[in-house]
């Protein structure tokens, strides 16, 4: 199966736009938690497939690692929350733990797993806005910390992968105080493509 039939360019274009307007949304609701303007770089949105994977991922190392699965409107599909080195200690501050001082362990846990909540649900909730669907997501599971780690080799390496074709919906955060570098991979795999292709179909028609 080629990546054409999987979804067609103007499918794609419009997931595009409409993954762009739904991280506006985003910035805005992040911005009233963070106390700051978030700078979201304009989403990579992209169909991979299950061989190329490795060269998409092989390049990003992390620190801190969360995933997290989500559903809605019978689509499905994973979240991974990449921290760029460790500057999610930089926002101690905003969420109410002391500044500038080493925190024990369980509370970098606490810190991390809470960043990436709020991180995933707005960017969840700015593109359900757009497809009208609410999102659930499940609680986030902490993959590494403190730790140089590769997101395909830590992620995917080890796992025999259940699609062939998935959207992967890259996300870039950083803020404009404090020193801070994340980014959002959101993977849809095949299975719930054709839900996807159906809300683009009824927006696109709407238009």
């Amino acid at each position: 199966m080629s990546l054409t039939t999987v979804i067609t360019e103007e499918e794609l274009d419009a997931l595009k736009e409409l993954t762009n307007i739904g991280m506006g949304r985003a910035a805005a609701l992040l911005a009233e938690i963070l106390e700051q303007r978030v700078i979201l770089k304009v989403p990579n949105v992209q169909v991979v497939d299950a061989a190329g994977l490795q060269q998409q991922l092989v390049e990003r190392d992390s620190l801190g690692m969360t995933r997290h699965g989500f559903r809605g409107g019978g689509m499905s599909g994973e979240a991974l929350m990449v921290f760029i080195r460790d500057s999610y200690k930089n926002l101690q501050a905003v969420y109410g733990y002391p500044p500038a001082m080493p925190l024990p362990l369980a509370q970098q846990r606490e810190l991390l797993l809470e960043i990436a909540s709020n991180l995933c649900a707005a960017c969840l909730s700015g593109i359900g806005e757009q497809f009208d669907v609410e999102f659930i997501f499940s609680p986030p599971r902490l993959l590494c910390l403190d730790k140089w780690t590769s997101v395909y080799e830590h992620v995917f390496a080890d796992r025999d992968l259940v699609w062939q074709h998935s959207l992967l919906i890259d996300v870039h955060f950083q803020l404009e105080r404090d020193d801070f570098n994340a980014c959002l991979y959101l993977f849809i795999p095949d299975a719930t493509l054709p839900k996807v292709k159906e809300r683009i179909a009824v927006i696109l028609e709407d238009l």
